[in-house]
């Protein structure tokens, strides 16, 4: 009797640890399909690009930038790259979706 309870017991909190991941995961995807559905592209200007050196020898770069908004409000972010991007736009530009 005592080991049924037990397996239930962990039957429950994978059960829920399984829920919480998913629930994660779709609150992520639901932030990538918002941009999918209503994003652009927009003129960036680069205020910054920095290597890395992550876990397990890997590199990448985190970009800083800024752009003004339709409404013509200043937004600033930054986002992480691989290490062999590059920008491709002149004069510290480039495109960045909005």
């Amino acid at each position: 009797m005592e080991e049924e309870v037990e397996k239930a017991k962990i039957w429950m909190q994978t059960s829920l640890i399984i829920l919480v991941l998913f629930g994660v995961m779709s609150f992520k995807s639901c932030e990538e399909m918002k941009f999918k559905m209503s994003g652009q592209q927009v003129d960036a200007n680069f205020q910054g690009i920095q290597q890395y050196k992550g876990r397990r020898g890997s590199r990448y770069r985190e970009v800083k930038y800024s752009f003004l908004s339709p409404e013509g409000e200043r937004i600033a972010g930054s986002s992480r790259v691989p290490s062999e991007w590059r920008p491709t736009g002149t004069n510290n530009t480039g495109r960045s979706p909005f």
